[in-house]
């Protein structure tokens, strides 16, 4: 099976799954995990229009927020800084209900992040 068809069929359980009359009805967030070029924005676009809910990318805060790449953050601060921006972005997104959020796979793994997301998690990787 090509990877193309596997993805779909992720995205088609998804939403068959949470239809966008659950999402109403049930609280919380669905967070999309993974490595960078994984797909977790191409899926979260298809997933926000089949659900409608809100899509908020981390990488595309992060770099709306600096006014330029995160990836030139990390040159220029290390990573440290941009483990800092990123898990305060996700602090703030996690106050929002009822939205599709993209998240890297790092941020997936530090302990505490799961503390104030209590989510549903798919990952892509």
């Amino acid at each position: 099976m090509e990877l193309e068809e596997r993805i779909a069929g992720g995205i088609n359980t998804a939403v068959s799954r949470y239809s966008s009359a659950e999402m109403t009805a049930r609280s919380g967030n669905i967070y999309l995990c993974g490595m960078i070029g994984s797909g977790k924005t191409t899926i979260g676009l298809y997933l926000a229009h089949e659900l409608e809910l809100p899509l908020y990318d981390l990488d595309r805060e992060m770099d709306r927020i600096l006014g330029h790449s995160f990836h030139r953050l990390v040159r220029e601060k290390g990573w440290v800084a941009f483990r800092e921006l990123e898990y305060s972005i996700c602090k703030r997104f996690a106050r929002h209900e009822k939205c599709l959020i993209c998240l890297g796979a790092a941020l997936c793994a530090m302990n505490g992040t799961w503390m104030f997301c209590g989510a549903l998690v798919f990952s892509s990787y």
